[in-house]
């Protein structure tokens, strides 16, 4: 086998990167097709301007392997997600530990504090497992809209339950965002113990400039009437029928359940087109989301109970749970992470790019 080099990957080398995407992940995969993705979802905070954050694995100029990430906020030495892990079959077949050594290369040459994503396939357990890594199945919490009587998105709906429960929890005062200059009224530093840290450089790029998708974002205010919690939201739809996805958040769980109560009572409930408002998280406590009404998937038992959908492009009728993984943690941090960041929002079913 020949020697195998890895590097950063520059702009330039984006149409081989979608070419790589289309034959060794996916044919008609929308990294194959649309080069604007590439270079927005891959150029947030990179080490130059004419770099993407996309290691690649080279033999005899070919590429045989790739490792992206996103970072979540702007610091010099940010946390990053993780974002396409691959190395071509063959090769992998010749080589076992390429992909390890691709990661490492990545984690050497990009300073970061701690490294968190959502979307870990589960066949990478016993892969984070030796590098001493966290990995956790992530909760969906759901809330079904009491107007409904007839489901096209659930399944296995019970109408008797799906109830008024948190309607006796006080409601947070709940707006939406209108100016991104809002976002400097957030209580940023009292969220520095949450890890995967995000900054308002990062929730700027990843939800209110994002080109490829529609987010609103919230504003929760506590007792005291200043800024509690930042709720960032997608509402995603087949046919007529629509869900309200709570993709992140933002601020510490304590006091969260109260916003996520005037949001369902305001976007969710007596409307005819919803559904159902979910959340896929790890680290907010299922009280939390039980005191704003919201019940877990049951992913232990696939077929039992409500069938809360999570894939919309294309849609997939199932219960299907998310995965996490982490860095170890140092005392006295916590590790929240939502499905929204990282790349498992990443719209799938675009057109071909103008």
């Amino acid at each position: 086998m020949s020697q195998v080099r890895f590097r950063i990957a520059h702009l330039e080398d984006i149409e081989r990167l979608m070419a790589f995407m289309g034959r060794h992940w996916r044919q008609g995969h929308v990294l194959s097709r649309r080069r604007d993705m590439w270079a927005w979802e891959f150029g947030f905070h990179t080490l130059a301007p004419d770099l993407i954050n996309v290691a690649v694995a080279e033999q005899d100029d070919a590429l045989v392997g790739i490792f992206g990430w996103m970072p979540y906020n702007q610091r010099p030495i940010p946390d990053l997600a993780g974002s396409l892990w691959k190395v071509v079959d063959d090769v992998q077949a010749q080589a076992p530990m390429l992909g390890l050594k691709l990661r490492r290369y990545v984690m050497e040459q990009v300073p970061h504090r701690f490294f968190a994503a959502p979307g870990a396939g589960p066949q990478t357990r016993p892969i984070y497992g030796l590098l001493g890594m966290q990995w956790q199945r992530m909760q969906q919490f759901y809330r079904i809209n009491p107007a409904m009587t007839a489901f096209e998105l659930l399944q296995n709906v019970d109408p008797e339950i799906t109830g008024q429960a948190g309607a006796a929890l006080p409601q947070a005062r709940l707006e939406p965002v209108e100016s991104i200059d809002q976002l400097h009224d957030l209580p940023w530093h009292q969220w520095h113990n949450l890890w995967p840290y995000r900054d308002a450089a990062y929730i700027r790029w990843r939800f209110w400039d994002y080109p490829f998708a529609d987010y609103d974002l919230w504003m929760a205010y506590g007792k005291d009437n200043t800024p509690s919690h930042l709720l960032v939201t997608r509402t995603q739809c087949v046919g007529v029928r629509c869900a309200l996805r709570i993709v992140t958040i933002l601020g510490h769980p304590e006091g969260l359940a109260p916003a996520l109560v005037a949001l369902f009572t305001h976007q969710v409930k007596g409307r005819a087109r919803i559904e159902y408002m979910d959340c896929i998280c790890h680290g907010v406590p299922a009280s939390v989301f039980s005191q704003a009404g919201m019940a877990a998937v049951d992913f232990d038992q696939p077929d039992a109970g409500v069938v809360v959908p999570n894939y919309f492009e294309p849609f997939c009728a199932r219960k299907v749970p998310v995965y996490c993984v982490a860095d170890p943690l140092p005392e006295g941090v916590r590790y929240v992470q939502y499905k929204g960041d990282g790349d498992q929002d990443r719209p799938n079913l675009l057109e071909e790019e103008a």
